[in-house]
């Protein structure tokens, strides 16, 4: 039998096919990861890598502090508050309010420690044990007949109604809202030694049966409280 001849080309031909493939494969997937460089660098290829997060990389993303937008101020527009009041009880009217009213109608001009007398006779007169006269602030100041400013006619009521009205006296409505506050939280202590009534004229004739307490800085007013039993 005649023995068959060595060829080359059977022998290694399936094994050089498989390797030129191998090659050729290889260097396509070379020529993708450098279009996948190119885009990740210059963003001008089409294809999108999506390559392997680094250990510690995703934690850092997280962590990373959310910004915060400031918070949005919002202009706050104060509405001037009006104490003209056509309301002829004052109901509406708060102890403060009220008895600056007094104080502006009845001594506006005035020094500002006769201003503070004239308040503390409202007070001292809520605890003179006369039921007649008032309990309460409002109850002391609207007795009818008590502080002349509030009587109808009188030509202080229109002023004490309409404080800020500028024909009257605006700039001392404060000084008396000021005083009015300072006398019912206790700032101001009392000048008058208790007194409940003042006048400034002749001596009235429910003076006889009350004690004076004298004037408060050589002021206007005289000064007089209950009489004290002996």
């Amino acid at each position: 039998m005649e023995k068959e001849k060595f060829n080359p080309v059977f022998a290694f031909g399936p094994a050089i096919l498989a390797g030129a493939l191998w090659l050729g494969l290889s260097g396509n997937l070379d020529r993708k990861s450098e279009a996948g460089d190119a885009f990740v660098q210059d963003n001008t290829s089409p294809e999108l890598v999506l390559r392997d997060v680094e250990d510690g990389q995703l934690e850092k993303v997280a962590s990373a502090p959310v910004p915060v937008s400031p918070p949005v101020l919002k202009k706050v527009e104060r509405v001037p508050v009006s104490y003209k009041t056509n309301d002829g009880s004052f109901s509406g009217d708060s102890d403060k309010v009220l008895l600056a009213r007094m104080i502006y109608g009845e001594a506006r001009s005035e020094s500002r420690s006769e201003r503070v007398a004239i308040a503390y006779t409202v007070l001292n007169r809520i605890g003179d044990g006369k039921k007649w006269n008032g309990e309460t602030v409002q109850d002391v100041i609207l007795t009818p007949s008590q502080y002349a400013c509030f009587n109808l006619g009188n030509p202080n009521r229109e002023k004490l109604m309409n404080p800020e009205h500028k024909d009257y006296s605006p700039k001392e409505w404060n000084g008396c809202l000021d005083i009015a506050g300072g006398v019912l939280s206790g700032k101001f202590s009392d000048p008058t030694n208790g007194a409940t009534n003042y006048f400034t004229d002749k001596t009235p004739k429910w003076a006889k049966n009350m004690e004076s307490t004298g004037r408060v800085n050589r002021g206007p007013h005289t000064f007089y409280r209950p009489a004290r039993r002996k």
